[in-house]
């Protein structure tokens, strides 16, 4: 018997074949188990992205993300064990994108709110999500479960020329005058 030429076996038996991740997935799986679920206890809601356009020239890491939104809400009162990640949003090539944390329900209750949320958004236009001018990242109260009513909300860091401006505790003017429930 003679081999035509070209012909290639797909697989020869006892051999499986190797299926490899997607660019990006296999890094960004082990960022997950280290930071999702060694750092924060309960399994994250993943979601990419195919048409996210980045245009900020640098991109983060979600443990370089987190280490400023635990550092506002530090400063805002609350310590990192009440932070737990709730979504994260990555494009086609495992680049974070956005990112939910919300304070622990518990930890909310006793200061009036349902629901305290920090949202990290990186520049540019992300397809269905939304997108942003500035790669920034917000603070929402929420009243009520799942989506919520948004009460209170304010820009807490922004990234702009190559470092973060922190501001713990800004609120929209908009906002100020909403207070918690009783």
């Amino acid at each position: 018997m003679s081999n035509p030429e070209g012909f290639q076996p797909k697989r020869i038996l006892g051999e499986r074949k190797k299926e490899e991740p997607p660019r990006g997935e296999a890094e960004r799986n082990f960022r997950v188990i280290q930071g999702g679920l060694a750092r924060h206890e309960k399994r994250t809601p993943i979601v990419t992205i195919g048409d996210a356009k980045i245009e900020e020239e640098k991109t983060f890491t979600k443990e370089e993300v987190l280490k400023i939104i635990e550092q506002v809400a530090e400063a805002e009162g609350f310590k990192k064990e009440d932070l737990e990640t709730e979504k994260e949003y990555y494009d086609k090539n495992g680049n974070l994108i956005k990112l939910y944390i919300q304070v622990k329900p518990g930890k909310t209750k006793g200061i009036g709110w349902d629901n305290i949320f920090y949202t990290y958004m990186i520049k540019g236009r992300h397809g269905e999500i939304g997108g942003g001018i500035v790669t920034l990242i917000s603070r929402v109260f929420k009243r009520g479960q799942g989506k919520g009513e948004v009460l209170k909300a304010g820009i807490v860091a922004e990234y702009k020329n190559g470092q973060w401006k922190l501001s713990p505790g800004n609120i929209l003017p908009e906002a100020g005058k909403v207070t918690p429930m009783e």
